[in-house]
Formats: structure tokens, sequence, C-alpha cells
């Protein structure tokens, strides 16, 4: 039970209404042309493929300028104060970045990847992807789970149903989003990868999940990240400045202290771009139980992605810098109909499946990130509610 703020109580199972709400446009199931939408996306696949084909033009723009991003914010943790801010916002961002726009599409295997990308040793994780989830666990986690029950139980992503209601309020919030990549992301996805499981248990108890995972997930990344890096960084910066002849302190506990801050600013960030893509009033949640189908979310009657636009929003789209700084997850609607499309793809199918949609009555959800952010804010502190759609949840 909970009091919104008109002081009306409203009884809800997780913050989701067990009534059956519309559309958020008034859409039935009825106006939906499954028929259409079906070839409507095969035009598009096929499109692509032979408008775009191989072409990775603004992937490999995005590419040159992360790793002069790269340079640029570990000369800044190096050299610069926590105090100057950027010091650790750079380094905070650019780990955002990577794993939202290039991990993220690779273990989808976009480029054909998905088996060797940041696996096989610890220097393949280093090379690839340094961060505090393994990569293994999150192919299970995000590629096999969310894709396959988007916004059910059985998705893990879908924090309304895992997150205890003693968290759901604004210092739920606060917390969820400085620590959800170490104390939510990581540990989740590895249980989820060692039993199996089906569904998440939520925020995990540290001492819970065993010496294997410390050894296995976090500390390489510790080791890598507040190690190995602040001190190739001091011997490097030390070099230098010493060849140019220019006097110079210790860079090490500099680059130390700035990544460490860097760590909550990427929680920040990817918590900021991630959740809200399928959380907000405008947006359906299902119940698995009653499709009778593995894919959940992607059984809707006769048309097996319809749910997954249902699902999901999209931001602001169009050049390489909103994509950028975006990490490529604008693009999510495209993005669960044709998961191994690459940023180039996606960028260049949008306009038409935003049509598609709308000659076939289908909800079509794009608004700027800090919108859905403040959507997905009062539907998780319990002010707003998500959609059940009536056909799939009686």
């Amino acid at each position: 039970w909970w009091s919104n703020r008109h002081g009306q109580c409203r009884c809800t199972h997780h913050g989701i209404p067990t009534t059956t709400m519309t559309g958020p446009i008034g859409k039935t199931v009825a106006e939906i042309r499954f028929s259409k939408f079906a070839k409507g996306l095969e035009a598009i696949k096929e499109e692509a493929k032979t408008s775009v084909g191989n072409s990775n033009a603004a992937e490999n723009r995005m590419w040159c300028f992360h790793w002069v991003f790269f340079v640029i914010s570990l000369i800044s943790a190096a050299t610069l104060s926590p105090l100057y801010l950027i010091s650790f916002l750079l380094p905070g961002i650019w780990q955002s970045i990577h794993w939202g726009l290039f991990a993220h599409h690779e273990l989808h295997d976009a480029h054909g990847r998905r088996h060797t990308f940041a696996q096989g040793s610890v220097l393949r994780r280093v090379i690839d992807w340094a961060d505090v989830i393994e990569p293994r666990s999150w192919i299970y986690e995000h590629n096999h789970l969310h894709h396959s029950f988007t916004n059910t139980k059985k998705d893990p992503d879908f924090l309304i149903f895992h997150v205890p209601w003693s968290y759901r309020n604004i210092q739920g919030l606060t917390l969820a989003m400085i620590t959800w990549r170490w104390s939510y992301y990581s540990t989740n996805a590895y249980e989820l990868l060692r039993h199996r499981k089906k569904s998440s248990n939520g925020f995990y108890n540290l001492w819970d999940v065993g010496t294997t995972f410390f050894l296995r997930v976090w500390g390489p990344y510790i080791a890598f990240r507040f190690v190995f890096l602040p001190f190739i960084v001091n011997f490097v910066m030390s070099y230098l400045m010493s060849a140019l002849g220019v006097q110079h302190g210790e860079f090490f506990w500099n680059t130390f202290i700035n990544l460490l801050l860097a760590e909550i600013v990427t929680n920040i960030y990817t918590f900021v771009i991630i959740v809200p893509n399928h959380i907000g009033s405008d947006l359906y949640w299902f119940d698995e139980k009653k499709l009778g189908h593995s894919r959940a979310s992607c059984k809707l009657s006769d048309e097996p992605l319809i749910g997954q636009v249902l699902a999901s929003c999209n931001y602001s789209t169009g050049s390489d810098w909103i994509d950028y700084f975006h990490a490529g997850l604008n693009y999510q609607i495209e993005h669960h109909m044709f998961p191994t499309f690459g940023i180039d793809k996606l960028r260049h199918i949008q306009p038409r499946m935003r049509e598609l949609c709308e000659q076939c009555n289908i909800p079509y959800v794009q608004e700027s990130v800090f919108k859905r952010f403040w959507k997905m804010a009062r539907v998780f502190v319990g002010l707003d509610e998500m959609r059940a759609h009536p056909v799939l949840h009686a």
C-alpha cells in the first residue's frame, strides 16, 4: 500500500498496477496491424543490409574520438585535483560510453566477436572491456534474459520487480544510482549465470556471492583499475615530464583518487541512460505466465516483436555527438528489433521504424533522456504506474 501525492491509496504489486490499463494513446490490440508490421520489419532489415551493408563509418568516427577522449581523461585524472571535477567526470563518462556503445554491441555480435570480445583471458578482458561486470555474465543476463523477457518478472534489468519497497523512495533511488554497477549489476549477472536462474533476486548481499566471484569478477577489475592503471599513468607521465624538463609531483595518488570518484560518475551516468529505456508511465509491463511462451514480452498475439516496442523508448537521435554521449542507447526500440545491428544500421532504420509503427498503430515513444529519467523516477518512487497491456495482463 502506498499513498500518492493526492493522498489517494492504491493497491499495487511491486509498484505495478494489478488492474488493466488502456494504451498511452488509446490504441487497442484490434487496431494494431500485425501482418503489416511483420512485413515492414522484414523490409527494413533487407534495406539496412542493402543500403548500409558492412559500413561502420559513424562507429569508426566515434571509435577514433573515443580513444582521444580516453587519453584526455587519463591526463586530466593524473594532473588535476578532484576539486576541478573534470578530473573524475571525464574518466567516468568514458567508462560509461565504452560499456554502452562498444562493449554492448560487440557482445550482441554486431561485428562477429561475441565469443571472443573481452573473454578467454584477463588480458583480453582488460584490452576490450575492463569493467566490474564479467562479460559472460553480461551475455546471459542481458542478451538472453533481458531481451527474451523484456519488462516481465524474469527480466533482470526491469528494476521495478526487483528493488524492495523499502528502497522505492528518493533515498533508495539515489543509493541505487551511485552504486548499481557494484551492488546490483555485476553481482546479479554473475549469480544468474552461475545458477542459470530465470529471474533476478535483486540486490545481493555481497557475502552471498562467494570468494570465486571476487577472484573472477571484482578482483581483476580492482587490480587493473586502481593499481595497475595508476601505476602506468604515473610512470608514463613522470617520464614525459622529466623529458620535457618540467617539475612534477606524484601522479599515482591523484589518478587513484580520481578513478575512484569516477566509479560514482559511471554508476550515475549508466543508470540515467539505461534504466529509463524500459520504465515509464507510458510504457508497458507484461505477465509472462499468461503468455504461454518462453519469450515473454516478445509475444503479442501473432506478432513476436510488438511487445518489445511497447516496452521500450528512444531518446534523441541523429548525429555522431548525440549517439556517442547517449552510448548508442538512444535507439532502444530499433535495438530490440535487431539486436545484432551496429550503430550505423540503427541510425539508418530509425526513421523507417518510427514510420512503420505509426502505420501499424503501435505507440512509438521517443523523448529526451532527461524527460525519460523523470518519468522513470516517478514510477520508481511510486508516484506513477507502468501500463499493463490488456491482452497480456487480464
